[in-house]
């Protein structure tokens, strides 16, 4: 009989839930529906990682590490990927974030959003006022990565400065920046390609959607 240590992330705290069971599908049901306690008030809750022991010792002992500080620090960065995926919808309702900066010329995949994906992933109605972004590659000042949709958002002032550059195409060569007045690009020598690009964006201000 196999014995299983799983992972539920709650979307209403952000928080992880840690448990071991001898019948995965079930348990997960049981915490999907309110029948237990310690997560009733934490749904939705969703499954983000589980491991199959083939001892119930080990599986309780994989469990309590998991709940450690250690523990939480290894899901986060196993789970790194999905947990900074955007895959519902951000509503800014008309706001504005100012003077975002972010600086690390060795991070790649840079943005206030990091990763947007899925068929329901959508930001709309955000404003940003003189993002600052020095990172390495596919670097943003909204998105780093989308392939989801942008509606109503846009970029005043700022700046993108990137460290990397790679050949080919990609959902990253389009998300820069959404434009509605002058913005400042600073650039490494080679990066040639994103001078192209402001220079045919700035030319004409564009609105994705």
């Amino acid at each position: 009989m196999m014995y299983y240590v799983y992972v539920l992330l709650s979307d209403a705290d952000g928080g992880f839930y840690t448990g071991a069971t001898g019948d995965l599908k079930h348990r997960v049901k049981e915490h999907s529906e309110g029948l237990v306690e310690t997560t009733r008030e934490r749904r939705p809750l969703e499954l983000v990682y589980y491991e199959g022991c083939n001892s119930r010792k080990d599986a309780c002992r994989r469990e309590k590490y998991l709940k450690t500080n250690a523990g939480k620090r290894y899901l986060r960065n196993r789970l790194r990927e999905h947990l900074e995926t955007l895959t519902g919808v951000f509503d800014g309702n008309g706001h504005t974030i100012s003077n975002f900066t972010y600086t690390s010329p060795g991070a790649d995949r840079i943005g206030l959003f990091r990763w947007v994906e899925g068929p329901n992933a959508e930001i709309k109605d955000l404003g940003l006022i003189n993002p600052n972004v020095d990172a390495g590659n596919r670097v943003g000042s909204l998105v780093a990565w989308n392939q989801g949709t942008i509606t109503g958002c846009y970029v005043e002032d700022g700046s993108v400065f990137r460290w990397k550059m790679r050949s080919g195409r990609g959902p990253w060569a389009v998300h820069f920046f959404v434009l509605k007045k002058r913005v400042k690009v600073r650039l490494r020598p080679g990066n040639w390609l994103i001078l192209l690009f402001f220079r045919q964006i700035r030319s004409r201000p564009i609105r994705i959607s």
